[in-house]
């Protein structure tokens, strides 16, 4: 199975190593990070050996000034392990669904696609128990894996466990299930259902939208495969986004009383799902202080709240 990852990128230089590290060694199987159950069918993994999967990670770069161009060609220059190939392209976008939209119609010989941006990476072993989920369900079309919040020094914040999607708890409050984590078969694009550009923070929640509306098959699994490094300046944080939150409200309104319901509906599968509980974790990310290699955290209970600004 090959899976394509888009990283849309404009000066970010020390979050896009990290986020290449982590893409790059998921041909690599290691041992389970997290010591919350996998979940049922996932394969044991066992650090050194080679993994099944082929990824190919393409990055999508908006003209940087940073030095980024010089530091992806000298990636495609250097040597790659088995099972892993490496793309970029530089060229001036209108955006980083702009980006996504380029960089996914790159993609015609993968079977499942995804996307993260340079402050996000994949957990060990990610992208093979995304490989199991989609090959045991045949008519999945969209999966949803859980995220770790983290400092930027690779410090736990929160762990946001994915429930299921429905549309209208979507349009009742937000995109509960962060990109980061969203995973999609290539059939999916291939319906011409696509970013729309003129958001610059919400266009991920629009375009998932769209998709349920169009009768996706979705599931979701608790293991965490990505990490979001909260730095305080993501987009989603920026004052834009409560402009596009507004404007997303009123192209979906729902009634007052409407709203309150689904919410408590949304609240009660995540309290059904053990989102809120507070497990033991172990986890290991890269950092911009460390690039090269991945730090190992444990922690004791693990905090789901969302960080307060």
């Amino acid at each position: 199975m090959k899976l394509f990852v888009v990283t849309p990128s404009r000066n970010q230089l020390g979050w896009l190593k990290c986020c290449v590290a982590s893409v790059r060694d998921q041909v690599m199987l290691h041992s389970p990070p997290a010591k919350e159950a996998p979940e049922s069918g996932s394969r044991s993994l066992i650090a050194g050996q080679e993994s099944s999967i082929h990824v190919h990670h393409h990055v999508q770069d908006a003209c940087s000034t940073d030095g980024t161009v010089d530091w992806l060609g000298a990636q495609t220059d250097s040597p790659l392990p088995e099972n892993y190939s490496f793309s970029f392209s530089s060229e001036l976008d209108s955006g980083m669904y702009d980006a996504l939209n380029k960089g996914f119609d790159r993609s015609a010989d993968a079977d499942i696609l995804s996307w993260l941006n340079c402050d996000e990476q994949y957990l060990e072993g990610a992208l093979t128990a995304v490989e199991d989920v989609f090959t045991e369900s045949s008519a999945l079309d969209l999966l949803a894996g859980s995220l770790l919040l983290t400092r930027p020094d690779g410090t736990l914040l929160a762990r946001r466990q994915a429930i299921p999607f429905r549309e209208n708890w979507v349009k009742a409050a937000h995109l509960y299930n962060l990109s980061g984590g969203l995973f999609f078969r290539r059939s999916v694009w291939e319906r011409g259902i696509r970013f729309d550009t003129a958001y610059r923070n919400l266009g991920d929640e629009d375009w998932v939208l769209r998709l349920l509306s169009d009768g996706l098959q979705t599931s979701c699994i608790k293991q965490p495969l990505a990490a979001f490094s909260f730095t305080g300046n993501n987009l989603s944080r920026q004052a834009g986004a409560q402009v596009e939150t507004d404007r997303l409200r009123g192209l979906h309104p729902v009634p007052a009383r409407t709203r309150l319901f689904l919410n408590l509906c949304r609240r009660f599968e995540k309290i059904r799902q053990g989102a809120y509980r507070r497990p033991s974790l172990d986890y290991a990310v890269y950092t911009t202080e460390n690039p090269d290699s991945r730090t190992a955290f444990h922690i004791e209970h693990a905090p789901f709240q969302w960080p307060k600004k």
